[in-house]
């Protein structure tokens, strides 16, 4: 890693595997109160099948989201029907 620009890679992180920073979170031990195993399973609800429905208002909700993110200018031609002023 001893190269200088432009040979130099831009990060350490070239593949899949490879992760930066720790394992772990340092916390100081004497406040460790206690540690608390379980095999309790969680208690979620399986994800529903998505189709057309789904992701027409997921789309929606995207273009709605940007024009309220003042992005209306780069959405409005793809929201004919709505009303694009923010």
């Amino acid at each position: 890693m001893t190269d200088m620009p432009p040979r130099r890679k831009p990060f350490l992180i070239m593949a899949p595997e490879d992760r930066i920073g720790t394992p772990h979170i340092p916390i100081d031990p004497e406040k460790v109160v206690a540690i608390v195993e379980s095999d309790y399973p969680d208690q979620t609800l399986a994800n529903a099948p998505e189709d057309d429905t789904s992701r027409s208002a997921f789309l929606l909700n995207f273009q709605i989201y940007s024009i309220h993110a003042l992005r209306a200018s780069i959405v409005c031609p793809t929201l004919s029907s709505f009303n694009c002023s923010p």
